[in-house]
């Protein structure tokens, strides 16, 4: 008799951990297109539009993940990350020489200017207490620039 209420307590678990585990919205995910072929690298999402980046300098916008615009950054260099914060897109770009990467800002995500350039390839940024951070890949240095 102990291994039936075993066997019946163990299938009432997975039942359990079946319904509980499976409630989760995430667990459906739906294909949409970027409408280019070039590749996208990043998303961020502020004021109500997600922002793609990727190579070719290529930027799409959606307002709800699915239908995507392609954008015109004003580079033709491949953009590697971008972010949201304080209003605000920024965006990374492998430069032309003498530089080796470029910053794109922008208010909407729609229309970008290049906001700086600096000698030394430059990986993921982020944003906190006033300042954007940039950092230098293969052991170069952290890049900050305040926002002003």
């Amino acid at each position: 008799m102990k291994w039936i209420s075993k066997a019946v307590f163990l299938a009432g678990m997975v039942c359990w951990t079946q319904v509980v585990l499976g409630a989760d919205a995430l667990d459906s995910w739906t294909m949409s297109r970027f409408g280019t072929t070039n590749t996208i690298h990043n998303i961020a999402f502020g004021n109500g539009l997600f922002v793609g980046v990727g190579a070719r300098g290529t930027v799409v916008t959606s307002p709800d993940g699915a239908n995507w615009t392609q954008r015109n950054s004003g580079t033709s260099n491949a953009l590697w990350a971008v972010i949201f914060a304080n209003g605000r897109f920024m965006a990374v770009a492998t430069a032309t020489a003498p530089f080796a990467t470029a910053f794109l800002d922008s208010g909407d995500g729609i229309s970008w200017t290049q906001t700086a350039a600096i000698t030394n390839d430059v990986g993921p940024i982020a944003y906190g207490n006033g300042h954007f951070v940039a950092v230098g890949q293969s052991g170069k240095p952290l890049y900050t620039a305040a926002l002003v």
